[in-house]
């Protein structure tokens, strides 16, 4: 198997398909959903892997001859973040005492 052969199928799995999902329209409205694609793969010998992932980023809102970008809001990541934080501030207290 030659190289540029083993790396066909990852490679042909992150099109701009999987970036642009498919568009909605409704009372005059398109709505085209975007996610974030990323992947990775590797290994040696015969041992080879290749993982993606994907994370929604927004979606673009058509109406009429405007365009607008609609961002998703990761609350999740906004809490934890926030948590985190603040674990910071109390252990930097502590550590002052």
């Amino acid at each position: 198997m030659e190289a540029h052969d083993m790396y066909a199928g990852p490679r042909d799995a992150m099109t701009a398909k999987r970036v642009f999902g498919k568009a909605y329209e409704q009372d005059g409205v398109v709505l085209i959903p975007v996610a974030k694609i990323s992947g990775g793969g590797g290994g040696r010998g015969k041992r080879r892997g290749f993982g993606m992932r994907g994370q929604p980023m927004g979606a673009f809102v058509i109406r009429g001859n405007r365009v607008r970008w609609k961002p998703v809001v990761d609350v999740n990541g906004l809490l934890f973040r926030a948590q985190l934080m603040a674990g910071a501030v109390v252990l930097l207290a502590l550590m002052r005492r």
